[in-house]
């Protein structure tokens, strides 16, 4: 059954299409947060927050943007309020980057040159921890989670251009700190 048609289940009451629904989006929705807040415990709470608080407003929800995208405006207000609560926890590379293409790409490649990736991306994701959460939730949107310009706007709701200007600052701000290039490493 497609996403469409759990939604409109769930929508009238189905529990059991919910339940679809979040087991087809929570590893998505949990890569997401955890890239945000960077810690695992925090990400599992926050996700869990999401899907009650998308639960309890089925009815708010319109079909302008897809479910994910929904799922993901409402799972970075919970990271913005997480993150002036957790306020630069010391990151931890393993969570920060679990089934990345570092993890993937470990295979293929000679040990030295693994060590080095992994190095690089590490100092990128800590340097991550000094933007503002707007600033990450738009890197980590448009680099990690692969979405549009169109669909980072959607959940940040704001214009297409204004997310493109977010992700340019971004890159701007982390590059200041990491001359090496972001592009690598996301």
């Amino acid at each position: 059954m497609t996403n469409d048609k759990l939604l409109k289940e769930a929508q009238n009451g189905s529990m059991d299409a919910f339940a679809s629904l979040v087991e087809a989006c929570q590893p998505r929705l949990y890569a997401f947060v955890l890239k945000m807040v960077r810690s695992r415990e925090e990400a599992e709470e926050i996700v869990q927050e999401t899907f009650i608080r998308a639960y309890k407003n089925l009815w708010r929800y319109d079909n302008r943007a897809s479910f994910i995208t929904w799922l993901y405006a409402i799972a970075l207000n919970l990271c913005k309020s997480a993150l002036k609560k957790l306020k630069r926890m010391p990151l931890s590379l393993d969570d920060a980057m679990p089934g990345n293409k570092a993890s993937h790409e470990a295979q293929s490649m000679d040990p030295s040159e693994h060590l080095a990736d992994l190095e690089y991306r590490k100092e990128a994701h800590r340097l991550m921890a000094f933007l503002k959460p707007d600033q990450r939730a738009c890197l980590v949107l448009k680099y990690m989670e692969g979405l549009s310009y169109a669909q980072i706007g959607r959940i940040l709701r704001i214009s297409e251009e204004a997310a493109k200007m977010k992700v340019y600052r971004a890159k701007k701000e982390i590059l200041k700190r990491f001359p090496g290039g972001i592009n690598h490493v996301l």
